[in-house]
């Protein structure tokens, strides 16, 4: 009963404080500007700090980092890093993973369960590679939705980031990028392997058992070849051939996601 009330408490404070700072925002808003508080606020000498977006026909114009309390400006531009780093890393794993971990499993499980039901020496290729990229699109769908449980808990727990919070959004943002990156490289290098599977699937009389999106799937994907070959080239990560040394190069990376952006972002915030 008490842990309830103790987190009725909790809820309502943190409510009254995110109030506090739109109020606050609001001194220094222009004309027509909507004034957007973030959820989770970042802790720096005793206080927590929210970031504040001001909006204009749907347009980002400006921006501040405000306490319920007492700013003091050095806590405010330290809580803004760590701020702007969160929300950006965010935004980028909402945008993109949210379609590429959607993707249908069925496109590569029914193959391989046809396959494993009449297994053919043709087939093994690319039963292999089909495998492949089965267990680099489960890994990618894993790292996404551990990040939404993550910030479900955020959102139920109503406290202020910690370094750890942020890890988690730069360690999830960099092994989304590496996967992305392995499941293209491994598609455009296998194309004309999958291609001769296509033929040899259909040898197989196994071709026709797939539906007809599953068939589609993979069509698109051979029509695609130098589409995602491109892609793979000009894809930012940065490659290694060691698995784990490119995903910690990348971690590395994502600590300073969009550094410019922010060092701009700061010196145009507006002070309550």
């Amino acid at each position: 009963m008490n842990r309830y009330i103790s987190t009725g408490r909790r809820f309502s404070m943190f409510n009254r404080k995110k109030l506090t700072v739109k109020r606050k925002a609001r001194r220094t808003r222009q004309w027509f500007e909507k004034v957007h508080v973030y959820p989770f606020p970042a802790e720096e000498g005793g206080e927590e700090y929210f970031l504040v977006d001001y909006i204009k026909a749907r347009q980002v114009t400006g921006y501040a980092v405000i306490s319920p309390g007492q700013e003091i400006s050095k806590d405010a531009l330290k809580a803004h890093q760590k701020l702007f780093l969160f929300y950006s890393l965010t935004s980028k794993i909402k945008e993109d993973g949210r379609m590429r971990a959607g993707i249908n499993l069925d496109f590569f499980q029914a193959p391989l369960k046809l396959m494993g039901k009449e297994p053919a020496p043709a087939l093994t290729e690319g039963y292999q590679t089909i495998e492949t990229v089965l267990a680099l699109q489960l890994k990618y769908r894993t790292a996404y939705e551990n990040f939404q449980k993550h910030l479900a808990e955020l959102e139920s727990a109503k406290r202020p980031l910690t370094a750890a919070d942020v890890q988690e959004a730069v360690e999830t943002a960099a092994m989304l990028d590496v996967l992305q990156y392995e499941i293209i490289r491994t598609l455009s290098e296998k194309s004309a392997l999958l291609d001769n599977w296509v033929e040899q699937m259909k040898t197989e009389k196994l071709w026709e058992r797939l539906n007809k999106s599953q068939q589609v799937f993979y069509i698109q994907l051979l029509k695609n070849e130098e589409l995602m070959k491109e892609e793979s080239r000009r894809m930012t990560v940065v490659k290694n051939d060691n698995p784990d040394k490119m995903l910690q190069l990348n971690t590395d990376k994502m600590k300073t996601y969009k550094r410019k952006e922010q060092i701009e972002q700061e010196k145009a915030l507006r002070q309550p």
